[in-house]
């Protein structure tokens, strides 16, 4: 398999924003991430945003949304996590983007902000988290930040429920992984593709014309493409969702953190993300009416009620205070809870 360059790809309905700095960082077992940095204008003292992607995602999908962040002012840093975008895969490419652990992801996160945000990115850090990349930021904010205030977008605290029980699914792929097929593609999840999609009736977004620009970057760079789930990645998924959702009640972490949950989502349970912001002292849930999956790929009129709570939230409150951020930061390098 070849080995990631670090390169983004250019596409004339998606162009790279000005001021790409893309590179790749090393991970502890060897895996090398692609990641890209924009600095903030000339001027500005607002920091970074870091956006941590969804499962199968890749930077050129947030092209848009990394413009946008620099006409508020922001700079902009965006990881591919492993084994997907432009980032290192398994040496077996028969696994493609199985991981055994959401600790392999959070290694990831610990790896890019070490190496690469703290050192070369303007601070104060924060965080636009959608999906899969928003539960592995929720369960490093039980134990360590480097973030003032993070937004997640259509957590992954739960899968949608779908005509077969949860539970009855997470029995099944856990006995499947301890007899060796955690490797496996789940069966009939090709759907959850924008590669081989339709846009009628696909659970992402509302909106034809940001659907279709995300299928032509993809068939321009192919490699991009994230392979089907696999049973192990999802037991993985499992577990920490499982590990998240047994908090205890009034926990607080190391920052505030809103929610943006999507009334048609039908990828995770919103439902799960209510729970959660009832647990947690500084997390809200604000759900967007007539939104799929990925709001940032939505329709102008829902992006901008997302923009709107941006706005708010980050330049419309007392950030995190400082004796509080140092301390936290001071326990950053730890990795145990």
């Amino acid at each position: 398999m070849k080995q990631p360059d670090g390169k983004l790809n250019d596409h004339e309905e998606n162009p790279i924003p000005d001021g790409a700095q893309p590179g790749l960082c090393e991970t502890p077992d060897g895996r090398l991430l692609r990641y890209a940095l924009w600095d903030p204008p000339a001027g500005s003292r607002k920091g970074t945003v870091c956006i941590f992607e969804g499962r199968g995602e890749f930077i050129e999908k947030y092209f848009e949304t990394v413009r946008d962040l620099q006409a508020r002012g922001y700079g902009v840093a965006v990881l591919d996590w492993r084994g997907q975008g432009g980032s290192g895969y398994s040496k077996r490419r028969f696994f493609g983007s199985y991981v055994a652990s959401f600790d392999e992801y959070e290694d990831d996160l610990i790896a890019f902000m070490q190496k690469v945000v703290l050192p070369d990115c303007a601070p104060p850090f924060h965080v636009v988290a959608h999906s899969t990349g928003a539960l592995v930021v929720a369960e490093s904010l039980l134990r360590r930040t480097w973030f003032e205030k993070a937004i997640f977008t259509g957590p992954l605290f739960g899968l949608s429920r779908g005509n077969m029980p949860w539970r009855l699914i997470h029995l099944s792929v856990g006995v499947l992984s301890s007899l060796g097929f955690g490797g496996l593609a789940l069966p009939g999840r090709s759907s959850r593709s924008f590669a081989g999609m339709g846009f009628f009736g696909n659970p992402f977004t509302s909106d034809e014309e940001r659907f279709e620009r995300i299928k032509k970057v993809l068939k321009s760079s192919p490699h991009l493409s994230t392979k089907r789930p696999r049973i192990g990645w999802l037991f993985a998924a499992f577990r920490a969702m499982s590990e998240l959702n047994s908090i205890p009640n009034k926990v607080h972490l190391c920052c505030p953190v809103m929610i943006l949950s999507s009334r048609r989502d039908q990828i995770v349970a919103r439902e799960a993300a209510d729970e959660f912001a009832e647990k947690v002292q500084n997390a809200t849930n604000i759900v967007i009416d007539g939104a799929k999956h990925e709001i940032l790929l939505e329709r102008d009129d829902i992006r901008e009620q997302f923009w709107s709570v941006f706005d708010t939230f980050f330049d419309g409150a007392e950030p995190l205070a400082s004796s509080q951020q140092n301390a936290n930061n001071s326990q950053s390098g730890d990795k145990a809870a």
